[in-house]
Formats: C-alpha cells, structure tokens, sequence
C-alpha cells in the first residue's frame, strides 16, 4: 500500500537522523490529508489513516468486498463497516453539492 511506502520512508530518514533513537507510530491519531480533483474542482479529503487507508483501496476499482478490505488495511471488520458508512455518507454529500441537490 502507498501509505505503507511512505512511512517506511520516513522510518528509515528518521533512524538515520536520529541514531539509537526508536520511532513508534500511533495509527489512531493520524491526520491524513488527501488532495483529489473531481469534475475540475480539487477538494482536500481529511480523514484518519484507517479512513483514507480503505479510501485508497478503491483508486483504481469501484467495489472492493469487506474482506479484501480487511485483508489490504489489516483493520478489524467492525472498524471498516463504521468506515464505509462515513464514506457513502461523504459520497452521497459530493453527489448532492455536484448537482445542486438539497
């Protein structure tokens, strides 16, 4: 996964810069911001790691089962049925603003 990627990165700058020193990352509190254009406008999507971890599973295909989900994230069921809920809700709210729908 690209987030993996990069945080990989950063922990091997990090232990380079900073010998004897240890780096531990706490998922729960990540801030992630994702820039995206849709229909030529640019949005910034902010969400958890967890969030924008599943949202990237669906870059290049529309569906994606729960399972292959997990599988890809590592994150538990339950956490992703939260998270799939916020992203239809958040989809459903980018549909309504495109076509000027209350």
């Amino acid at each position: 996964m690209q987030l993996q990627t990069e945080l990989d990165s950063f922990e091997s700058f990090y232990k380079q810069q900073h010998d004897g020193r240890r780096i531990s990352w706490c998922f729960d509190r990540f801030r992630v911001h994702l820039k995206c254009w849709l229909s030529d406008t640019l949005y910034e999507i902010v969400g958890s790691f967890a969030q924008i971890s599943v949202l990237l599973c669906f870059e290049k295909v529309d569906t994606c089962h729960i399972d292959n989900l997990r599988q890809r994230t590592g994150i538990a069921v339950d956490v992703l049925r939260t998270i799939a809920a916020v992203r239809l809700f958040a989809a459903l709210a980018i549909y309504r603003s495109l076509y000027n729908l209350s």
